[in-house]
């Protein structure tokens, strides 16, 4: 098989990225837009996507916006920004997914701390830096300190932004350096902010905005954490892609599409080796029914692409159909949700079937104990909100995981495998999870969660044998 140099190998498929941001743009109508109210940002999940230069423009001041907007200039078009969080917790394990071969019992300790500042010299320039620091305490299960738990003084973020800044119409930014990606609802791609460490990538990104549309485009490579070293660029593997979303969504439509590539130059994957091109084409739609109580998420994409000598042919789609009770006691809200990720049904023909979960947020979609990986995966959950006042939510869902062929095996949440394929069985299992969040004010944030899980025959049999495992956690962290 003849590979093609790396620097053709996105071409095609970045000519078909360029030919849909295009027909969007041509597409899109010039929506007169009313002036906003300036109003104090929400801390976000990327803090680069915080913009803090109104402050200037509210009247009443928290005490810690003294370092939230910090004008450099007389007119303060340019200013300094710093900010961060501090983030502490606690887990507890017992008898994780045990099969009898290690001691699966464990409670340990995770910190961490962020801080960043934004520095922005006006319209066009700005320079942005985050530095992290996170450590893990007493961490005994097998893999000890993982990347996911330890990774001592490193960069997170650290890039520069040039503005064309345009018209209200229309705006330019490129961006270069290390940076956080999130696509969506970040089944797909996200920065993983659940982890002790958190994920980035490093490399270069276009954002555009046209009209009432958003287009994103970026073309990277994965930062791998170094628990002991620093961290390192994955010069074997290329993440590019791009996105296009209306671009003020509203609480009863929004939509996004995306393409999303994976390159690697050599992998061991699914049970082939060699080069990996896979490219991930979707979409997502979310809003209200009518505009009322009952609120939907779908989202959907096929996998495409080769990897060693088998051509991809992949596949996934998400649903959650949601009702609140805005006017009852407690707020409460009930949901159901489906997942399908597909699996390989011959693993000895030239079709790789087996979907690829890319760099997901996998607690927010398959459980809080992070067990199961969306891959060969149906999934059906149910889950309850109760909010007793406005700084307290409560939580409860019920998931139930299968194999989507019995063919293919069951995947970790790290992409890896969890059970080789041994039996026809298709029920992987059950997980219950309990979670309370309390907000003691604008910065100060309580959580606390309980979780079990209860294998199915897929795991309880030999040579699985794994048994019911219990997990609990307890978090505070302070933003600012």
């Amino acid at each position: 098989m003849n590979n093609p140099a790396p620097s053709t190998r996105f071409r095609a498929p970045m000519l078909h990225l360029l030919l849909l941001a295009s027909a969007l743009m041509l597409a899109t109508t010039v929506a007169a837009q009313a002036p906003a109210v300036p109003t104090r940002p929400e801390y976000r999940v990327t803090r680069f996507d915080e913009s803090w230069g109104v402050i200037r423009s509210i009247e009443a001041k928290h005490p810690v916006d003294q370092l939230k907007y910090i004008p450099l200039t007389g007119s303060g078009a340019a200013y300094l920004s710093i900010g961060g969080q501090f983030r502490a917790r606690g887990e507890a394990v017992s008898n994780f997914l045990s099969s009898g071969a290690a001691d699966r019992t464990d409670s340990f300790g995770l910190a961490r701390a962020l801080l960043h500042a934004d520095l922005r010299t006006g319209r066009y320039l700005r320079l942005f830096a985050e530095g992290k620091h996170a450590v893990a305490f007493s961490r005994d299960l097998p893999g000890g300190k993982r990347p996911l738990d330890q990774d001592e003084w490193e960069l997170q973020n650290a890039f520069v932004d040039l503005t064309y800044p345009g018209t209200s119409a229309y705006s330019f930014t490129a961006r270069v350096g290390r940076q956080e990606l999130l696509v969506g609802s970040q089944r797909l791609v996200s920065p993983l902010d659940w982890s002790n460490t958190r994920r980035t990538f490093e490399g270069g990104r276009l954002i555009a905005r046209v009209s009432a549309v958003t287009l994103d485009g970026f073309l990277t490579e994965p930062v791998v954490v170094q628990v002991n070293d620093r961290n390192s660029i994955d010069t074997n593997s290329t993440f590019w892609g791009g996105t296009a979303r209306g671009s003020t969504p509203s609480p009863t439509f929004a939509w996004e599409v995306f393409a999303l590539g994976l390159s690697q130059d050599s992998v061991a994957l699914f049970g082939s080796n060699g080069e990996h091109d896979r490219v991930t084409l979707g979409g997502r739609l979310t809003g209200a029914f009518a505009g009322g109580p009952v609120r939907y998420d779908l989202e959907g994409g096929w996998q495409t692409g080769d990897l060693g000598s088998r051509n991809i042919a992949a596949w996934f789609v998400a649903t959650d159909i949601t009702r609140s009770f805005a006017a009852a006691p407690l707020r409460p809200t009930v949901g159901l949700g489906f997942d399908y990720a597909s699996g390989d049904s011959d693993p000895a023909d030239d079709k790789a079937g087996t979907f690829h979960q890319l760099f997901p947020l996998g607690y927010a979609y398959a459980g809080y104990m992070d067990l199961v990986g969306r891959q060969n995966l149906i999934e059906a959950r149910a889950v309850a909100t109760a909010n007793p006042t406005a700084a307290i939510q409560t939580r409860a869902a019920l998931h139930h995981f299968m194999r989507a062929t019995t063919s293919d095996a069951a995947y970790n949440v790290g992409g890896g495998v969890l059970r080789e394929d041994w039996s026809d069985d298709r029920a992987i299992g059950s997980e219950l999870n309990l979670t309370a969040a309390y907000r003691l004010n604008r910065h100060t944030r309580l959580e606390l969660g309980y979780g079990h899980f209860v294998p199915a025959d897929f795991l309880t049999g030999s040579p699985a044998g794994a048994e019911d495992s219990d997990w609990g956690f307890v978090s505070t962290s302070f933003t600012f």
